[in-house]
């Protein structure tokens, strides 16, 4: 509650939230370690996009978001709830 009188001139105390990413410096340089350990993240991932796209979840998936995709391609003119309610 003190913060809200800051703007009269009181001293406000400086928190960590003031700079949102805290102080920025340059990256690491990446070691060896580190491009094997993504390269390797890299392929469990698309292993398990391959094991999902081959199971029956996934495969249920990817049919729902083409049918989804060919309702938007649909016009707009199309009153299919028009027709269902008469």
């Amino acid at each position: 509650m003190g913060i809200c009188a800051s703007c009269c001139g009181g001293k406000r105390p400086k928190y960590a939230d003031d700079e949102p990413f805290g102080r920025l410096s340059a990256p690491a340089p990446q070691t060896e370690a580190d491009r094997e350990a993504r390269a390797l993240a890299a392929e469990r991932a698309e292993a398990r996009q391959q094991q999902f796209e081959r199971s029956a979840v996934g495969r249920a998936a990817i049919k729902s978001v083409k049918e989804a995709k060919r309702q938007d391609e649909r016009p707009a003119g199309n009153n299919t709830a028009r027709d269902w309610l008469s």
